[in-house]
């Protein structure tokens, strides 16, 4: 303890003792050794507040006292930071045009800012796609178009009216009332999917490469099957290297409901190529999907 800390407590005794002095002399007290109540009591109080237990208050007190005040500052400090990092404006990133000019983007959020949070609007994805590069890929790889020319050759030879669709987003031929399934279906695609005269989704056709069932995907046909049984939508799937076209010709002969006697099957489409038989499989089993 430092030494002016120490006379400033011995000075405090000393006007103390003092003090209790002159109550005595005031009061007619002869002092402690005269037996008077008032006495005794001041001097039980006096012993307990000798410098000893003193310096033991203050070592207790001081450290809680600190504690508390650097609490309050570290609270302060970071109210401080959260108002300071709240008032700054959003972070601006160049704009680069086709020739690699810069342009200022004003307060236009980073990608990363957008992860996890609410999609940027129609201008901020315009913004975006006008800074990327796109290309074209065939809707089809090879053994998804042999098995659709196929397919759509057969189900013409049935019923003209019915129509072979590919690569058809869930979301856009089935519904339900609760959001959250209608979700898990959304953006999930059957490969290929038969549609009556009334472009009615009828049955669903999955092509099974020989790499399909990698990773989760089947979990993944898992889910597009039961949300179709459930919506009364057919599901089938064609192997590669195993399902030949004869047999998904009697497949598709299933199917297919039979034209209407009184329409005698005749739509406005462009004539369909004839149904050439090849007992051929479509693909390779290990061909690529």
């Amino acid at each position: 303890m430092p030494g002016g800390g120490l006379a400033w407590r011995k000075r405090g005794w000393l006007g103390l003792k003092r003090a209790l002095s002159q109550i005595e002399s005031d009061s007619g007290c002869s002092g402690p050794g005269s037996g008077c109540r008032s006495c005794a009591s001041r001097t039980k109080s006096l012993a307990a507040m000798s410098p000893q237990n003193a310096d033991t208050a203050e070592a207790v007190i001081m450290p809680i006292i600190a504690l508390v005040l650097g609490l309050i500052f570290v609270l302060r400090t970071l109210g401080r930071l959260r108002r300071a990092k709240r008032a700054e404006p959003r972070s601006k990133a160049p704009a680069s045009g086709p020739a690699g000019a810069s342009a200022p983007r004003g307060t236009w959020p980073t990608r990363r800012d957008w992860a996890g949070r609410t999609p940027p609007d129609a201008a901020g994805q315009l913004r975006i796609v006008m800074d990327a590069e796109f290309t074209i890929q065939p809707l089809l790889n090879s053994g998804e178009a042999r098995v659709f020319a196929e397919l759509r050759r057969a189900v013409h030879a049935c019923n003209p009216s019915w129509h072979v669709m590919a690569q058809v987003s869930l979301g856009e031929v089935l519904r339900s009332k609760d959001q959250e399934a209608f979700r898990c279906v959304n953006s999930k695609r059957v490969d290929l999917l038969l549609m009556d005269g009334n472009y009615r989704p009828r049955y669903a056709i999955e092509y099974q490469g020989g790499a399909h069932y990698q990773g989760t995907a089947a979990a993944r046909d898992a889910v597009k099957k039961e949300a179709l049984r459930r919506a009364g939508v057919g599901y089938h799937e064609v192997v590669a290297g195993f399902t030949t076209p004869a047999e998904l010709r009697r497949l598709v002969e299933k199917l297919v409901d039979r034209p209407d006697a009184s329409t005698g099957g005749l739509i406005a489409f462009s004539p369909v190529p004839s149904n050439p038989c090849s007992t051929a499989a479509f693909v390779p089993a290990g061909a690529p999907r």
